[in-house]
């Protein structure tokens, strides 16, 4: 779910980049949402994926 490759994940200082909890990683979106892979997507079979690659899109869209 968070793009480690972003400006901003590279300008965050190091202690930022290892949130110990899942409720950490959530606040770190919250306060940086370029943070987030887009597209985030909800397919109709229930399945969410986060970012584009094109077999995963095929797959579910077939």
């Amino acid at each position: 779910m968070i793009n480690r490759n972003s400006q901003t994940w590279r300008g965050l200082p190091e202690d930022r980049k290892t949130p110990a909890t899942e409720q950490q990683w959530l606040a770190l979106a919250e306060e940086f949402p370029s943070l987030i892979k887009r597209p985030v997507t909800m397919f109709a079979d229930g399945a969410t994926t986060f970012g584009f690659a094109e077999s995963t899109f095929a797959a579910h869209l077939s």
